[in-house]
């Protein structure tokens, strides 16, 4: 691809800049020009199988340029950019991944714009590589021109052996660490001062134990080992310390003596325990027995009351009560017109269920009355019904004749407008014929009269006259039939005679007089009954009746509980009974009480001889001991395993200073003594196409023990440094460098941005034939600025781009 445009019109920041400083922020220059104060650029990379997207807003400053970036992770397929060109004027990335669908973009959350930097550099670190080799611009370093030792870090990233100086570092850092920890597991008084603490607070316990034993145990054995031990405990080290003169049967011994202690002091506590639950027990017994004698207490009362209470007379006065109250009930049944009432239900034929004399009672002579009044009121309510119906019907009757004589005046005057059209047609017909007369009567003058052959000689206007009149005739005959038509309707009304419906209306009327017949029978049967009397006496009955039901059952519950009154003094005799058992019982509880009180009062006699605290003392300072001698062990032990971690670090530091000195020199030279060879003979093959010097690249180590590239020049005048090498000379070496490498490591592009300007024509031919060489021998994409026409003219571009 050939790249044409303009001076200064931003070749180099589109192509070459503008990715390294969007990946980088790599650049010699600044990024915008004199004319612009913002800008931005925008990139998407792949890493890992990861898409990214890197937008960078840039502002102009005083001193340099200003950057805003963001940085995103795109989820989905990417669109098809090979369908957009290389340049397109007004086209952002960013709305061309909007406008994609099923493409998700998240972004990476940063402090600032150097913490984003840091982690954008962490998946894609740059390589030097990338900065003199595959681009070669301009302003670009030439390798030749670094110190040896800079060239070299060229030469690791070209053979991917940066990874070398990484794992130097790595094991410089553990061999660090390791020193460190070396250093503080030497100081080892922590563990003296540990021992001689934990030696001290021991002797002292066992002193204070001592002490409070009072004698019970020997410890005179033991005695004569811990005084030793306190004269030298200031000089006691871990070194040369040793559990095994520890006396361990004094444990045994203040063991056992513990145990008894706590053995008896829990003996006597569970003895008085127990009796402090046997008088609970005994005080909630004499509770409940108690409550108990005062349940039968209350019960005796209740029974003693009901028997005195027991009143046979009283049964006798509720008898004669109920038959007095059964008396007044006869005398109000007399009262009732019977006859009547049976009279008017036979010559009514009323649906009622008095079906003979004996079933008229009171109950049943007021269930009647008030069926009749309620029937009565139903009449009532049936004869505005029939009312409201006959008005109905008479209306319907009127509706009907209006009707009727609506549709006899409409097809009046429907039959008018008819026969005023017939009369018009009839004239016209009759003025038509005039019309053909008065044409077909025509004189001539030869045979002086009218002549014969008229209608012949005009058949064309007598024929289209006979077709109009035939059309009128038509017409005529067709109101002839409408009219009659219309007269047969009208006389078909005329017969109809809107009549109201007599018998209807009669027999509603008949209706409406039967129920107001029923309604002055009804009436005249309840004065005749005088039917408010009987109501009264009905409301009488029913209090009556009330009162025998209430007495029913105070006799019934009498009868019954002078039923009982045997089976309540039995009742009465078991209850004393047991009142007397439960008075004896008491007394029995209180006198074991009594005894445990007593018994428990020795218990804590007997407790107060014990010193409880100086047995839990004792115990404290023996569990004290225990984990005193148990720390000391485990301190021991740790000295021990510090001593062996020690010695284990000590081993690792010798395994990491050999990998160290493995790394730093004979790893490194290893692999670039195999590749360079290849490399030099590389750059010589490129160089004999252009100029008649060769170059040789040789690995040296310096004084400091440091791994150096040197690069002389060997021409007919002998060997010389690259600096002796004239201005063009060396923009052909740097060129015939990145080919060289190109060619190498098989890179899928090459970027070449006016590197070879101020060349003589004869050189820069030779440059173009070695170009157009090296891109038809390899599938590689080379992408060109130049100012050079012979440059431009090589045969090998697929595509040119015009700014």
């Amino acid at each position: 691809m050939l790249i044409k445009a303009p001076i200064g019109s931003g070749k180099s920041f589109l192509f070459f800049d503008g990715p390294i400083y969007g990946l980088y922020k790599y650049s010699n220059r600044n990024i915008l020009n004199t004319k612009s104060k913002t800008g931005f650029i925008k990139l998407i990379c792949e890493v890992n199988d990861t898409i990214y997207l890197i937008t960078r807003n840039i502002k102009k400053g005083k001193s340099k340029d200003s950057c805003d970036s963001k940085l995103y992770i795109l989820e989905g397929n990417l669109p098809d950019f090979n369908t957009h060109k290389p340049t397109e004027n007004d086209t952002d990335i960013e709305d061309i991944l909007r406008k994609h669908p099923g493409l998700k973009r998240d972004e990476i959350a940063f402090k600032n714009e150097t913490d984003l930097q840091q982690n954008l550099q962490t998946f894609l670190p740059p390589r030097e590589v990338i900065m003199n080799t595959i681009f070669l611009m301009q302003d670009s370093d030439n390798i030749f021109e670094l110190t040896p030792v800079d060239r070299l870090t060229i030469l690791k990233n070209v053979f991917n052996l940066m990874g070398i100086d990484e794992a130097k570092e790595v094991l410089a850092d553990k061999k660090r660490e390791i020193r460190y920890k070396i250093k503080s597991k030497t100081d080892i008084s922590k563990y003296d001062e540990k021992l001689k603490n934990n030696i001290q607070n021991y002797l002292s316990t066992f002193d204070a134990t001592k002490n409070l034993l009072n004698g019970a145990i020997n410890t005179e054995a033991y005695q004569q080992f811990f005084d030793e031990r306190k004269m030298i405990e200031e000089k006691i080290q871990m070194t040369n310390f040793s559990l095994k003169d520890f006396p361990m049967s004094r444990e045994q011994e203040l063991h056992t003596y513990i145990d008894q202690k706590k053995s008896q002091e829990q003996r006597l506590e569970h003895q008085f325990e127990t009796i402090q639950k046997d008088i609970a027990q005994e005080q909630k017994k004499i509770k409940e027995q108690q409550a108990t004698e005062k349940e039968l207490s209350t019960s005796i009362a209740a029974l003693q009351k009901n028997i005195e209470n027991i009143d046979e007379k009283k049964i006798e006065t509720l008898k004669k009560q109920k038959q007095e109250t059964l008396a007044k009930q006869n005398s109000n049944e007399q009262q009732i017109p019977t006859q009547k009432i049976r009279n008017f239900i036979t010559a009514q034929s009323n649906d009622t269920d008095i079906q003979k004399k004996s079933d008229i009672t009171v109950t049943t002579s007021y269930v009647f009355i008030q069926q009749l009044i309620h029937q009565g009121k139903k009449w009532s309510e049936e004869i505005k019904n029939i009312q409201l119906q006959i008005k109905n019907e008479e209306l319907i009757a009127k509706n009907e004749i209006e009707k009727t004589n609506t549709q006899k005046k409409h097809l009046q005057e429907k039959r008018d407008e008819q026969q005023n059209q017939l009369n018009t047609i009839v004239k016209t017909i009759s003025d038509l014929e005039k019309n053909i007369d008065m044409q077909a009567t025509f004189a001539c003058d030869k045979i002086k009269e009218p002549c014969p052959f008229i209608k012949v000689i005009n058949k064309k206007t007598f024929d289209q006259l006979d077709l109009q009149k035939k059309t009128f005739l038509d017409q005529q005959q067709q109101k002839e039939i409408t009219i009659k038509k219309l007269d047969t309707e009208l006389k078909e009304l005329d017969k109809i005679e809107t009549k109201q419906d007599n018998q209807k209306i009669q027999e509603l009327e008949k209706q409406q007089k039967e129920a107001e017949k029923a309604i002055e029978d009804i009436k005249a049967f309840l004065n005749e009954i005088n039917y408010k009397a009987i109501e009264t006496v009905y409301i009488e009955y029913t209090s009556q009746d009330k009162i025998i039901k209430e007495l029913d059952k105070k006799i019934h519950e009498l009868e019954q509980e002078i039923k009982q009154i045997e089976e309540r003094k039995l009742q009465l005799q078991k209850a004393i009974i047991q009142q007397e058992s439960i008075t004896k019982q008491l007394n029995e509880y209180t006198i074991t009480i009594a005894e445990k009180e007593q018994q428990r009062k020795i218990l804590e006699l007997e407790k107060e001889k014990i010193d409880v605290n100086a047995t839990k003392l004792i115990e404290k300072n023996y569990l004290t001991m225990q984990q005193l001698y148990h720390d000391i062990d485990m301190l021991v032990n740790e000295f021990k395993e510090h001593q062996l971690e020690r010695q284990k670090l000590e081993e690792q530091e010798a395994i990491l200073g050999n990998l160290y000195t493995i790394f730093s020199k004979e790893l490194l030279l290893l692999v670039l003594q195999d590749h360079l060879p290849i490399i030099n003979d590389i750059v010589n093959n490129y160089l004999s196409q252009i100029v008649d010097y060769q170059i040789s690249l040789q690995l040296n180590k310096s004084d400091a023990d440091k791994v150096e590239l040197e690069a002389k020049i060997i021409d007919q005048k002998g060997e010389r440094d690259t600096k002796s090498l004239s201005w063009g000379q060396r923009i052909i070496l740097k060129l015939v460098w990145m080919l060289a490498i190109s060619s190498y490591i098989n890179s899928p592009i090459l970027f070449l941005d006016e590197t070879i300007n101020n060349l003589d024509a004869d050189t820069v031919g030779k440059v173009a034939d070695m170009l157009e060489d090296f891109v038809k021998q390899r599938d590689i994409k080379l992408y060109t600025i130049t100012h050079s026409q012979q440059i431009q003219q090589m045969d090998i571009r697929d595509q040119t781009i015009e700014i």
